[in-house]
């Protein structure tokens, strides 16, 4: 009782310090608007960070906020990594000191036989083994309070050694080339310990080093964007909304239609008084980009990127081509979605209006039980680290002040354990997110005690399998057992979401890099809007305006110029593909459980001890065929079929 109500204390305090400056900041804020007469102040850096903290004060609703009961296992473990602040400090000034020692040695030291290799291989993973370390906690700690000025110290702090073991690793890379491939293989033979650095030397000697690559998406594009002083309007409740990007990614979902169409249009507008900027840098880096990869002996900086994991060009092609034969089943989504809003006609802006529905909403406590049955197909293994990681502290759960926003899931400390962080709101989307993000940690986990650290490291081209398997069971497990038909409704829509947001988003995204693979910023001359009128074209025919499905003005083809795209330019495509992997494993599990785990947890397990496409090759799951989509396009049509049935009057 006593430590509930200090937990009560330390909240309303703290809300009540919170709200007592978002009053005299908004009263100081509306005395300035009065005696302006004018709404000019929208765009200063004053009224900036007035609204930054009142959106802060946002609160759950009644249904979303967790009961006291449910805060027990809702924070991580950090003393999992280290004990204290102290003990982290002692282990970031010997790492420090062991790295410069190793850094001097390099230079001296070459490599002459098959032991001299295996020392300096084994140096170096031990120092980045201890390094991954010191990031985790540091940047675990950080991303709970964003304003701790310790945890960006510590960053810092762990920044500098990464750097200078990224450094080393180049000479490394060098040194090993150096060697040779018949010399390499005759080292592997002498040396059976080597044998954990066989992909790696593979790797070096045959394929491009992403530690090698300048950028590999544009920085200068994004400079760009973080110069932008972002507006702010005023919503027709009366609030106000600044209009950075993560206040667009919030707003534009709002449930008033003029809000949507208003918060759009100001945010491309924007974007758009700064095209010609963002256009010259984004070719310019495209254009560097490429003359790397044609030295390295690659058509283009895609083909050299999907290299660095063995990656067929013509997966990536493939991708293109099965969706672009599926748009009308997307096509079919969007009618379905505009008959559910009850809209005359579909404009762009409605694409990312929330439907409004009963929504259930479901505890963490339940989550949890969900999941674990959910899974059950997977195998008691599996169900086994998940209960683990519940019990163990494995994730941040709540939303809090401070907190860093979305999800994550973080696997850098080696021998430890993954950490989630979550903001769950026991809405639809947060289940979807849960299951997600737990597919995520129970591969890690598995990949951590099947590995060593050299090769416990999966590429991003199979993260999103495993992840994705985990949030479709769920959903189909929540449709399966809704309790009635607005529950049922309810799980449908998410699952359908999900379902553009993963899939068609992506790859509209990817197909926009492709075509623009090879331009260059001469190409910008005489021409207007050269990269928006390409997206401009792409999205139209996703969204099918041209067959009436969605009406899409010009300015929305500035939608290349966004965050989330420039960081994804070549690995969008990823997330595609990925759930069409956790479409194929997740029929299986369901049809037959037995052959199903057989084909999927060896995967799992396998970590990165093997190129991810060859984890799937041997897992029955060919990306290059159209047959490896069909079971995600069927289970998109019976998503359909389902909701369209669910809605039917009775």
């Amino acid at each position: 009782l006593m430590r509930r109500n200090t937990i009560f204390s330390s909240f309303f305090s703290a809300v009540q310090t919170r709200v007592s400056l978002a009053i005299a900041s908004t009263l100081a804020f509306l005395g300035t608007l009065a005696f302006l007469g004018t709404l000019a102040l929208l765009n200063t850096l004053a009224l900036l960070n007035t609204l930054a903290l009142l959106n802060t004060l946002a609160p759950l609703s009644a249904q979303e906020m967790v009961s006291p009961s449910e805060t027990r296992h809702t924070q991580w473990a950090l003393s999992d990594i280290f004990q204290s602040n102290i003990e982290w400090d002692k282990a970031a000034t010997a790492g420090a000191e062991q790295i410069t020692a190793l850094l001097n040695q390099s230079r001296t030291t070459p490599i002459t036989n098959a032991h001299s290799l295996l020392i300096k291989l084994d140096s170096f993973n031990k120092l980045r083994r201890q390094t991954s370390r010191l990031y985790a906690y540091a940047a675990l700690k950080r991303d709970t309070n964003l304003q701790s000025q310790a945890a960006k110290k510590m960053l810092a702090v762990t920044s500098t050694s990464q750097n200078a073991l990224d450094n080393y690793e180049r000479l490394l890379i060098q040194r090993v080339r150096e060697v040779g491939l018949e010399r390499i293989q005759i080292f592997l033979q002498e040396e059976p310990a080597l044998a954990k650095y066989k992909l790696r030397l593979h790797t070096i000697l045959n394929l491009p080093s992403r530690k090698e690559l300048t950028e590999t998406f544009p920085f200068s594009a994004l400079h760009v964007l973080e110069k932008i002083n972002w507006p702010a309007i005023v919503l027709s409740d009366g609030s106000a909304a600044v209009l950075s990007p993560s206040g667009y990614e919030y707003y534009k979902k709002s449930l008033n239609r003029q809000d949507r169409q208003s918060v759009m249009q100001t945010y491309w507008r924007t974007i758009k008084s700064h095209e010609a900027s963002l256009e010259f840098a984004y070719l310019k880096w495209l254009e560097t980009f490429n003359r790397e990869a044609d030295y390295l002996g690659y058509k283009s900086g895609l083909e050299l990127v999907l290299a660095t994991e063995a990656i067929p060009f013509e997966i990536y092609k493939n991708l293109i081509t099965q969706t672009n034969h599926h748009l009308p089943l997307f096509h079919r989504y969007l009618n379905l979605k505009q008959r559910l809003l009850d809209m005359p006609s579909l404009k762009f802006h409605d694409v990312f209006a929330p439907i409004p529905q009963d929504a259930e909403y479901i505890s963490l406590t339940a989550v949890k039980a969900l999941t674990v049955k959910a899974l059950a197909p997977v195998g008691p293994s599996y169900i086994r680290h998940l209960k683990a990681g519940f019990g163990d502290n494995w994730m941040d759960a709540l939303p809090q002040y401070k907190k860093r926003t979305g999800a994550y899931m973080q696997d850098a400390a080696y021998g430890v354990h993954p950490f989630i962080l979550l903001n769950y709101r026991q809405n639809p989307q947060s289940l979807s997110t849960f299951a997600h993000e737990w597919g995520h940690a129970v591969h890690s986990q598995l990949a951590m005690q099947n590995n060593p650290f050299e090769t416990y490291k999966y590429g991003r081209f199979i993260a999103e399998t495993a992840s994705t398997t985990a949030e479709i069971l769920l959903q189909d497990y929540l449709v399966k057992t809704a309790k009635n038909r607005a529950a049922k409704t309810t799980h449908l829509l998410q699952a359908l979401a999900t379902v553009e947001e993963t899939f068609f988003r992506q790859a509209l995204q990817a197909e926009f890099t492709l075509e623009t693979l090879g331009l260059t910023t001469h190409d910008l001359e005489g021409t207007d809007h050269l990269l928006s009128t390409i997206y401009l074209r792409i999205l139209r025919k996703y969204y099918g305006h041209s067959a009436g499905v969605t009406d899409i003005k010009a300015l929305y083809g500035t939608g290349w110029a966004s965050k989330a795209a420039f960081q994804r330019v070549f690995t969008s495509y990823t997330y595609a593909t990925g759930i069409v992997a956790g479409a194929k494993f997740a029929n299986e599990l369901q049809r037959s459980t037995t052959g199903g785990q057989s084909r999927f947890n060896p995967m799992l397990r396998a970590g990165g001890s093997e190129y991810p496409n060859e984890l799937l090759l041997a897992a029955g799951v060919d990306l290059q065929t159209s047959k490896a989509y069909e079971p995600f396009f069927q289970r998109v049509e019976s998503l359909m079929n389902q909701l369209e049935a669910v809605i039917a009057p009775e």
